[in-house]
């Protein structure tokens, strides 16, 4: 039960009374949701893992010219096209993710 309090209020008011938002990057919300998984986005996520020095981190919730940051990068690296899916999948996921985390109000 600790792990559903804690996402669902991981976002707490600020001294000012205006709502403090628990900001995720890209890597993080892979490595929470599929770090253990199993599956191409498991596999996607441990890629990204062992490749943590140099994997593109985009400030939390920044999207902006994120996603063709992130998609150069791994084209660069080889990626294959099943790699390329998981990503377009999971980049999608997160997006929503950020919208849904930004659009809640207390």
């Amino acid at each position: 039960a600790l792990p559903i309090y804690i996402e669902r209020f991981s976002s707490a008011p600020s001294f000012d009374g205006t709502r403090k938002e628990n900001k995720m990057t890209f890597y993080t919300f892979m490595m929470r949701k599929y770090s253990n998984a199993e599956g191409g986005k498991h596999d996607f996520a441990m890629d990204m893992k062992k490749d943590k020095k140099d994997f593109p981190k985009n400030p939390p919730h920044k999207l902006d010219g994120w996603y063709r940051i992130i998609k150069s990068y791994l084209l660069k690296q080889g990626a294959c096209t099943g790699c390329m899916q998981v990503f377009e999948e999971c980049w999608k996921e997160y997006v929503v993710c950020v919208k849904r985390k930004s659009s809640r109000n207390w």
